[in-house]
């Protein structure tokens, strides 16, 4: 075989092969099985007479290679005439030995490919004709072009009805009590009917202020601005308070301190901070990929999605994959009141009132009446139109199993809560997500007893208070959907928190 390899050692800088060659670009050298330089090649004549001019050589590093290094040297053959013959002129019997010969070692290269193809793919050919298995090879193509299989560097096979990628387009951080806009973030600035200009950030923006809420950016992307949740409005007309309006007819983003004039232009909003002391404490949300404004939400352009869609014959998952390549927008009117699951298809949005689910039998999101093209990507309250939270998931990723501290962080309690309104004593709440339902009061009755009820599998935390005025507190893990009930012998101190913390992996 016209092919012999080596492993350097530090040391060593010549290395020798022994097949014949005609000249030295029929030598081929690789090393680490990529073309070497700083060598040279030394030949062994075969002698006067012989067929082939050179039996051999070495090869010559001007610097020895390392043990890490790979050399492999090969020759390889140009498929060219060595000698052109001309009509009615004296054949050589050397000239035509040396064409004869090339014709032959050519041979011997080409055998050589031959067999290392079947080395490779012996048990291939053994088992199939190579027809038989070039249509299989195709239709292996055909499915993974069609999305039916997925290849290992686009592992979606075992997911469904999930969000996949989010482009990390915002960097917020908070250095000694300002919110720190990262250099390279890119924002999105409206800027008149259907146009959405890309700010990116040249340098750190920084922001300290004691107005928390909703966190947007001047249009040449040079400072910061923050509103309070409740002064943020959205819509085609304006609204009678001061503070930021998406202007939805014009598709600006605008601003008022008197609400009556708006000037000015923001970008879309890019996270919400929480302030305390005149310094920002907490960065709550990041609008990476979805946000809101006022009755609006918004999705941003790369991000990537699958919508569930049946199942193959085989009965593994079939899905619609989708990737926004523009700011898709959907502005609720006052009809919507309370709390919604949001869906999107890459395209559009849609709300219900938790009223689907997602049936892993069939693989679809559905209600009792339809199918839903479109993927769950989170959970909004909606107050007459207006937004007051839109958490949405995390895009998917498979997890390194080894990981147990990152999986056990998952269950714990995040700093994501809303307040919820405590009724009568035995009423039944539903759980928005996976978390903890938490109920901390004083008591105005003594040796009473307040409790939480799972009203789907039965667990329950109960305390007995025996003081007037003692203070207590008693959570319980519930899962999205589940209904509990709260149950309580006595009246509470009016500063009870009645709460749903959610999971850090429900954030």
């Amino acid at each position: 075989m016209n092919k012999v390899s080596y492993m350097g050692n530090g040391e060593i800088t010549e290395f020798d092969f022994r097949f014949p060659f005609y000249e030295n670009n029929n030598v081929v050298v690789l090393k680490n099985n990529k073309p070497a330089t700083g060598y040279t090649i030394v030949k062994t004549p075969a002698g006067d007479g012989a067929d082939v001019p050179y039996l051999g050589g070495r090869v010559v590093f001007q610097n020895a290679p390392l043990p890490t290094d790979s050399i492999v040297i090969s020759r390889k053959l140009p498929l060219s005439r060595v000698v052109d013959y001309q009509p009615l002129a004296k054949i050589e019997p050397k000239l035509l030995n040396l064409d004869m010969n090339y014709l032959m070692e050519s041979l011997k290269d080409f055998q050589d490919e031959l067999d290392t193809f079947n080395e490779c793919y012996n048990g291939i050919v053994n088992v199939e004709s190579v027809e038989v298995f070039l249509k299989k090879a195709n239709f292996i193509e055909q499915l993974i072009q069609n999305k039916m299989l997925v290849t290992l560097d686009d592992f979606n096979s075992g997911i469904t009805n999930c969000i996949t990628e989010i482009p990390q387009d915002i960097k917020l951080e908070i250095v000694d009590g300002a919110v720190v806009l990262k250099a390279g973030s890119k924002v999105y600035v409206p800027n008149g009917a259907g146009v959405f200009n890309v700010v990116t950030i040249a340098n750190d923006i920084v922001r300290t202020t004691n107005i928390g809420g909703i966190v947007f950016v001047n249009s040449t992307g040079t400072s910061i601005y923050t509103e309070n949740l409740g002064s943020v409005y959205s819509g085609d007309s304006a609204p009678s308070s001061s503070g930021v309006w998406y202007d939805t007819a014009s598709n600006l983003v605008k601003f008022s301190t008197d609400g009556q004039t708006w000037s000015g232009q923001y970008s879309f909003p890019i996270g919400i901070v929480s302030t305390g002391g005149g310094q920002i404490t907490s960065i709550d949300q990041v609008f990476n990929g979805f946000g809101y404004i006022g009755s609006t939400v918004f999705a941003l352009p790369g991000v990537k999605g699958l919508t569930p869609d049946g199942r193959n014959e085989e009965g593994t998952l079939k899905n619609v994959y989708w990737t926004t390549s523009s700011i898709i927008l959907r502005t609720y009117s006052s009809a919507y009141s309370g709390e919604y699951d949001i869906f999107f298809n890459g395209g559009s949005f849609g709300a219900l009132k938790k009223t689907y689910v997602y049936d892993e039998e069939s693989n679809y999101n559905m209600d009792s009446n339809n199918r839903y093209n479109s993927t769950y990507i989170g959970r909004a309250y909606i107050t007459s139109g207006t937004i007051s939270y839109f958490a949405t998931k995390n895009a998917f990723h498979a997890v390194d199993y080894s990981d147990t501290g990152f999986i056990a962080h998952q269950a714990m309690p995040s700093d994501k809560y809303i307040d919820l309104n405590l009724g009568q004593s035995g009423a039944v709440y539903t759980a928005p997500a996976d978390g903890f339902v938490c109920l901390r009061a004083k008591t105005t009755v003594a040796g009473k007893a307040y409790c939480i009820t799972n009203e789907v599998n039965g667990m329950q935390n109960m305390v007995t208070v025996d003081n007037l005025g003692g203070e207590f507190g008693i959570c319980l893990p519930v899962s999205d959907g589940q209904v509990f009930s709260v149950e309580y012998g006595g009246a509470l101190d009016s500063g009870y928190v009645f709460r749903f913390v959610f999971l850090n992996a429900a954030k």
